[in-house]
């Protein structure tokens, strides 16, 4: 990956997501070595533009990269001198925009100061609670262990062949099964399990909106659509319903 950045300018667009290609431009990028996370660092420099520090590690329980993000803009909310992050939730919040998490792996509660620092950012500048959408991958079957060994195979060498270009360790069948735990990051089981995590989720970052791709990689049509079916009828229903509940009991109380 190193490899990559360091490639003339032009190049350089390959290794950053679509919303960073155009602020990133004309940057010359250094790796670093920073600290003992054994995350990957790189400062950014240009000609009359801020330096930045662009900090990145392979998507894991043990990812640091959320929690130092997080400590970060706490400190700058406290008024503490500290690098400032930049295309940040509190951005968005401060702004009254909407925000999605995209929760693809790791520990999901570790997402959770991001939700919070966004509904203060926009609280702080007079902007009502702005919306918050949880963006998760998922498959669901009538048992465990069928949607388990439906999806794995497809997401696994999705998810592989991606990973290898990213310097992500193998996706493992025991990795898979961990992430449909219920504090997983997946939402992969029955409709029940998956009812079980929203709500689960829900506790904790109190979102509006939840949004499941089930086609992460070459699932056959039939299989996507029974999911689609299943979270439609089975799942959807109930959780739209406990939801409404639970805000009827909050407000009542």
């Amino acid at each position: 990956r190193s490899r990559r950045l360091l490639r003339p300018r032009a190049q350089l667009k390959l290794d950053f997501p679509g919303m960073w290609q155009a602020r990133l431009a004309g940057y010359n990028v250094v790796p670093q070595t920073i600290g003992m996370s054994g995350a990957e660092v790189y400062r950014l420099t240009a000609d009359g533009r801020d330096p930045l520090l662009l900090k990145t590690e392979p998507v894991s329980p043990f990812s640091e990269v959320p929690g130092e993000a997080a400590r970060l803009m706490w400190l700058r909310s406290q008024r503490i001198p500290c690098p400032t992050v930049v295309g940040t939730a509190e951005r968005a919040g401060r702004l009254g925009l909407p925000m999605a998490l995209a929760i693809i792996g790791g520990i999901p509660e570790r997402f959770a100061s991001f939700a919070e620092i966004h509904r203060r950012a926009a609280r702080e500048a007079g902007h009502p609670p702005p919306a918050l959408s949880i963006n998760s991958h998922g498959y669901i079957a009538e048992t465990a262990r069928e949607a388990i060994d439906d999806s794995f195979p497809y997401v696994a060498d999705t998810m592989n062949r991606i990973g290898r270009e990213r310097g992500w360790q193998p996706m493992t069948k025991a990795d898979y099964e961990a992430s449909a735990e219920l504090t997983g990051a997946n939402f992969v089981g029955t409709p029940q399990q998956v009812i079980d995590k929203i709500l689960f989720q829900y506790d904790i970052f109190g979102h509006q909106r939840f949004l499941v791709q089930f086609s992460v990689g070459t699932m056959p049509h039939d299989k996507i659509m029974r999911s689609i079916e299943l979270y439609a009828t089975q799942v959807a229903p109930v959780v739209r319903k406990e939801v409404a509940r639970r805000k009827a009991a909050a407000a009542a109380s």
